[in-house]
């Protein structure tokens, strides 16, 4: 950090920085004041101190104006996320799907359907899916990402590997021994053409359980 790893300290520097931020705003969106909300947050993080980062993350999604430029509409799909991680540090898994959700459709809604990025926040939205052991939506938002990276690439691409090996992984859990194999098969490929050689090591051992 910036205050010499001292967290405490760059609390203090974050919280008098937010005050200026909010005092020249003049109640207009400041992206400056966005970005300084999310720093706080992180730091609150930093210190277990969750709670209090919560109410500085939904503050910040509500400045942002979608409609004035891109840059407003990505800074509210940052805070859907970031609050997203905070409400799952806390094991608020409902809530923590349901701030990616709300990031992910500002996010898509700026970019559009087949941008490379919703498909890796669609991987992601599927991975919280499945931590909250719910298989048949993390399986649509897994399958959506993988259309995605697919219709951007000509050959099989890293992102398509980690979409394959992700709906392997639920195929494996829903019992589709069978459909989960030849996405760990599909995704050991793609790793191979990309160089990773030793990430493939670990699909070649899913592949043989």
């Amino acid at each position: 950090m910036s205050s010499g790893d001292n967290p405490h300290k760059a609390l203090e520097l974050a919280l008098q920085a937010m005050k200026l931020f909010e005092k020249f705003s003049n109640g207009n969106p400041s992206l400056e004041l966005v970005m300084c909300l999310h720093v706080t947050a992180a730091i609150y993080c930093s210190l277990g101190q969750y709670n209090e980062a919560i109410p500085m993350l939904e503050h910040s999604i509500e400045i942002p104006d979608t409609g004035e430029s891109q840059q407003h509409a990505l800074a509210k799909f940052a805070g859907h996320m970031q609050l997203g991680d905070t409400y799952a540090m806390l094991g608020q898994l409902e809530n923590s799907i349901m701030c990616y959700t709300a990031g992910f459709e500002v996010q898509r809604g700026i970019l559009g359907e087949t941008d490379p990025r919703v498909g890796e926040t669609c991987r992601y939205l599927a991975e919280a899916n499945v931590q909250a052991l719910q298989f048949n939506e993390a399986e649509r938002l897994c399958q959506m990402a993988l259309d995605i990276h697919r219709a951007n690439s000509s050959a099989p691409s890293i992102e398509e590997a980690a979409d394959r090996r992700l709906m392997g992984l639920i195929y494996e859990t829903k019992g589709n021994h069978e459909a989960a194999l030849e996405h760990l098969v599909l995704a050991s490929m793609a790793m191979v053409a990309n160089g990773q050689e030793v990430e493939v090591a670990s699909v070649d051992c899913s592949i043989g359980d």
